[in-house]
């Protein structure tokens, strides 16, 4: 929810850009507490946010 909501305030990107771009509802993208693994390259690409930023439970453990 931190990074989505970093990513409306730094970019101007609204749930429905995000979810036009990554091809699911805006509903979906406002549902969301944590980016979904499966969305966070995606993420990573449109804002420029690091995936160890998105989802620092799964990348960050990975580095170690």
């Amino acid at each position: 929810a931190k990074v989505i909501a970093r990513l409306k305030r730094n970019h101007q990107c609204p749930h429905a850009y995000i979810a036009s771009r990554i091809g699911v509802s805006r509903q979906a993208v406002h549902k969301w507490s944590k980016v979904p693994l499966h969305f966070v390259a995606d993420i990573e690409r449109l804002s420029g946010i690091n995936r160890r930023k998105i989802l620092p439970s799964i990348f960050a453990a990975l580095e170690k």
